[in-house]
């Protein structure tokens, strides 16, 4: 359900997944929509914003060298002048949403508030005989940006995202996220214990349950504002 965000994770024509999306959208915003990139800091993702080398330098990227020729030396030198970033290690995405009961139209609604890709790859460490990388078995999760949603709305309703149930009938980015065509779990609730995760007090199984259990709460909430 969620293979829309993730493919195709090299540009089609004008099909790019949501993490390339995002990084064009910093590294090429339209005038009069300036949008930016926030450090993932615990509780404060919309406070301190981050650059493009930035966030570059938590992505593998391949370095293209080639020849080019310096006019002012008159000398062939080698320079990089294609940068190809390796997108296929963000797999997962944190989505931070606000949920009220809107009482004038007795309903529950959601508005989203930001997004942040994460990158999942194999931790490795230098060999200090071959300095070569080598896997230690454990997988590292680094966050690699929040943005902030009500700034990239806009590029994300001209973006179309792949239909698989029609595809002749494109859905936008914005579409997917508010008619809610994705699948996810619960990863944190705002509490009054420092706001701490799901994972901060369980793990496996019981991650899951909690999850679940929160979701169970969410719709008794709604429930329980109406008679029958």
């Amino acid at each position: 359900m969620n293979q829309p965000l993730f493919f195709p994770t090299r540009p089609i024509g004008d099909r790019r997944n949501l993490t390339q999306l995002l990084l064009d959208i910093l590294e090429d915003p339209l005038p009069g929509r300036q949008v930016f990139a926030y450090e993932p800091l615990l509780g404060y993702e919309f406070e301190k914003p981050m650059s493009l080398e930035e966030i570059y330098g938590q992505l593998k990227v391949d370095s293209i060298p080639e020849p080019v020729f310096d006019s002012l030396t008159g000398q062939t030198v080698m320079k990089i002048v294609d940068v190809q970033i390796n997108l296929d290690d963000v797999t997962r995405l944190l989505v931070k949403e606000k949920w009220f009961f809107d009482k004038r139209y007795s309903t529950f609604q959601v508005r989203i508030i930001g997004l942040c890709p994460i990158r999942i790859y194999p931790r490795t460490i230098k060999d200090p005989v071959t300095n070569e990388d080598v896997p230690t078995g454990d997988i590292s999760k680094t966050q690699l940006f929040w943005v902030y949603y009500p700034e990239i709305r806009y590029y994300l309703s001209k973006q179309e995202v792949f239909n698989p149930n029609n595809d002749a009938q494109r859905i936008s980015f914005d579409d997917l996220f508010n008619q809610r065509r994705f699948s996810s779990y619960i990863f944190k609730i705002s509490n009054v214990y420092d706001d701490r995760s799901v994972t901060d007090y369980a793990t496996g199984m019981d991650a899951m349950f909690e999850a679940e259990s929160i979701k169970n709460w969410l719709f008794e909430f709604e429930h329980d504002l109406w008679e029958y």
